[in-house]
Formats: structure tokens, sequence, C-alpha cells
């Protein structure tokens, strides 16, 4: 069970992106003692390059309502 669980952690951040270095590195610390700290660095960088992501794709949709915005006031202009 402990292992099942485990694993769907590993495939849920590999879908989300993490990078296998970062992943086997994850792997390599699990169920050694003393290495929480080790492991919530590399799970805080993951999630502040998501956050990146996220950030970048915003800026993306941003572009892309304005575009429509603009379309639309030029539209109402031409009738």
């Amino acid at each position: 069970m402990i292992a099942e669980d485990t694993s769907r952690k590993y495939h849920f951040l590999e879908k989300a992106g993490m990078d296998m270095d970062s992943l086997k590195e994850l792997s390599a610390l699990q169920g050694q003692k003393n290495t929480s700290v080790s492991q919530i660095r590399i799970l805080r960088k993951f999630r502040y390059e998501l956050l990146d992501d996220i950030h970048k794709k915003q800026q993306y949709l941003d572009t892309v309502d304005y575009l429509i915005h603009e379309l639309k006031e030029k539209g109402e202009k031409n009738l």
C-alpha cells in the first residue's frame, strides 16, 4: 500500500512536469532518515517552477484577451 501511494506521488510529479533528475533524487531520499528538509527543498523548487510557468501562461492569456478586445473595438467602429 505504501509503495503504491509513493508510486502515485511520483507519477503525479512526473505528469506535472518534474524532471527525471529531481524525481530520482526524491526517490533516493525516500525512506532515509532525516531527509525531509532535502525533499521539501526539491518540492519547493519544483513548485516555484510550476508557478513561473503559470505566470507565463497568464501573460499569454492576457495578450490574447487584449487582441480580442482590440478586434471587438475595431469591429464596432466599422458598423
